[in-house]
């Protein structure tokens, strides 16, 4: 208690004076370590056991050394690890692409007279041309010139006066390395530059140098036919803001006529799209993007990285677009009515100093010669061209001249292959409902023609197959189920039409019978063709025979009415329409991949209709083109 109570008892009452608290650091007591810097470092323990293994133990220079307590001399000796260039340089050009660097050195200083020596030439360099694939025992081929540096002006000056000598056969071009005369001016690269907005997109506005009258209008060639002012403004819209879009087009369908204009409103965007490509920037979706907001609390919001990619904007459906500016208005103005434009006071084709004839007055005393005006056959021609209608000696009513200028030949394109049902199924409905809406006088003013375009299905089948074995292995899985449910589905289809199919047979490859279509549709016209494609799906999937054999081929030629000997020459003669048609159906397969395919053309717009669509369909669609098209 008495120790506890003396603990207790405060410093004041003991009359004893406050101590100050001592630190719980203790005191450095040994003197600072004085550091030499220019001394060398000494060697580390790594480094120190490279040494007993017999390997060199230089450190090699990296960024993070302390260059900063270098010297200055020390400083640029370290900071420069490749010997420094010589400023007595000369450039070699047409050099042999064999050659070596002993072999050109070896030659300069032999045909120098003595000026040039080994010790001279400080620097050979040859560069070669990096070629993938190629054998690495191999010795590179070089790009035909080389730099070459020497220690003084002197031995630089001689190699330049060896200009246009020989060696291995070639005349050499020598000449300063600094000296760029003669080089072409490079054109100036799109450069991206200015500030990014928030969006991460890229402001445009420095990229080009631009003049102040530069167009802002660009003409867009090799368009689709298909291709209207939407399609336009979506393939240019990422290379700046547009202002209008046009597009040239037919009167009678307004339809593209394959080239239009871009506007827009900063000559920036303009130069972009000339160049077929704009520069974007793209936002990098990194792991914070997929987190939920509650997990990323804790961590510090990281910023958003994007990365710089070419939006290319030079094709269209498929097609290479021509991009040339086109001259802006205000330019078109002043060539026409600014203060250079050609005046034209009416004097043309009169001489120079004569007066414009007065109301009333000849321009000959003599008789003059009365011009022949042009006369054509055909009112739409006339209509078109401003030609006079030679007369027929018959009264023309504003009945006959409705009928003459609203026909229109509606055109139904119908893609198909010889060897699918579901193709000759779509055809003979087709077929149905052509017949009911030409029957029912529904379309006065319309016409329709059937082309038939090629399309391969299976295009690396051989010339013969069996069948049922190809139809079970390659669409049927090897499942002889499924394909006794898709011949009975097929059977039950046509069965309505009075075709019963035939499952067995030969199948092959059907270019040929494609061949013979096109070539006999151009020929003999579309009635021909219809029924040359009758006869070749009525033989293959009623009677078994081979698709593309010469006895079906030319059968079926016949049967719609073709001289058997013209048939058995096309056929025979594989060459005709071979090019033609390979080019017609990569065009098609850039639009469609299965059969069949059936697009109605209308004057204002097209139908497409795919797969074998029921009889009041087509009707209806028939229906819908005539009332467009009316």
């Amino acid at each position: 208690m008495a120790s506890s109570e003396e603990r207790s008892v405060s410093p004041e009452a003991n009359g004893a004076e406050t101590k100050p608290k001592s630190s719980s650091k203790r005191k450095n007591t040994t003197d600072e370590i004085e550091i030499d810097l220019a001394a060398p470092e000494p060697p580390s323990k790594r480094a120190k056991r490279a040494l007993k293994k017999g390997k060199s133990a230089s450190k090699k220079s990296g960024k993070d050394d302390d260059r900063d307590l270098l010297d200055g001399e020390d400083e640029a000796a370290e900071a420069d690890g490749k010997p420094k260039r010589s400023e007595h340089g000369v450039w070699i050009g047409n050099l042999p692409f064999s050659i070596t660097a002993t072999m050109l050195k070896t030659w300069l200083v032999s045909n120098s007279g003595g000026v040039i020596t080994d010790e001279s030439i400080t620097r050979i360099k040859i560069p070669t041309t990096k070629t993938t694939g190629r054998d690495k025992a191999a010795k590179p081929v070089n790009k035909g010139f080389a730099f070459v540096d020497f220690s003084e002006i002197g031995p630089k000056v001689s190699a330049i006066a060896l200009s246009e000598n020989d060696l291995a056969g070639r005349k050499l071009l020598i000449k300063d390395a600094k000296s760029f005369e003669g080089r072409p001016k490079k054109e100036p690269e799109p450069v991206v530059a200015g500030e990014q907005s928030k969006d991460g997109s890229l402001q445009q506005k420095d990229a080009f140098k631009q003049h102040e009258n530069a167009s802002r209008k660009v003409f867009v060639g090799n368009m689709s036919f298909k291709a209207t002012e939407e399609d336009l403004y979506r393939n240019f819209e990422k290379c700046g803001e547009i202002e209008f879009v046009k597009l040239a087009t037919f009167e009678d369908t307004g339809k593209c006529k394959g080239f239009g204009w871009v506007k827009f409103k900063e000559p920036e965007a303009a130069a972009w799209a000339v160049k077929g490509f704009v520069k974007i920037k793209e936002k990098v979706e990194t792991e914070a993007d997929f987190k939920d907001e509650e997990d990323g609390d804790d961590e510090k919001p990281q910023e958003k990285q994007f990365k710089t990619r070419k939006w290319w904007v030079n094709r269209m459906f498929g097609r290479e677009l021509k991009l040339e500016l086109a001259e802006d208005d205000h330019v078109r103005y002043k060539k026409r009515f600014g203060k250079d434009a050609k005046k034209d006071d009416g004097n043309e084709g009169r001489g120079k100093g004569r007066q414009p004839r007065s109301r009333g007055q000849d321009s000959n005393d003599g008789p003059t010669e009365s011009k022949e005006l042009r006369a054509a056959d055909d009112i739409q021609v006339a209509k078109l061209t401003g030609a006079v209608v030679k007369s027929t000696g018959t009264k023309v009513t504003k009945k006959d001249i409705h009928l003459t200028t609203n026909m229109y030949e509606a055109v139904i394109v119908f893609t198909l292959d010889t060897t699918c049902p579901w193709t000759f199924l779509a055809k003979k409905r087709l077929d149905d409902a052509l017949a009911k809406v030409r029957a029912s006088q529904a379309s006065p003013d319309v016409t329709f023609t059937v082309r038939y375009d090629s399309f391969q299905l299976h295009p690396d089948l051989p010339e013969t197959v069996d069948k049922q074995e190809w139809y079970l292995r390659n669409m049927h899985m090897d499942n002889p189920d499924a394909q006794k449910l898709y011949q009975a589905h097929m059977s039950d289809q046509f069965e309505p039409l009075g075709i019963t199919l035939c499952f067995d047979g030969t199948i092959g490859n059907t270019f040929q019978a494609h061949r013979v279509i096109q070539y006999f549709q151009e020929e003999k016209g579309p009635d021909t063709a219809s029924r040359l494609v009758d006869g070749l799906f009525m033989r293959y999937l009623t009677e078994a025979k081979n698709p593309t054999s010469e006895e079906t081929l030319v059968e079926s030629c016949v049967e719609a009415g073709i001289d058997r000997e013209e048939a058995t020459a096309v056929v025979r003669d594989q060459s005709k329409k071979e090019a033609e048609v390979k080019r017609g159906m990569r065009d098609v397969a850039m639009d469609i991949d299965s059969v069949p395919s059936v697009r109605f053309e209308g004057r204002r717009r097209d139908i497409t209709v795919r797969g074998a669509k029921e009889v009041p369909d087509y009707i209806k669609t028939l229906e819908t083109i005539i009332k467009d098209s009316s």
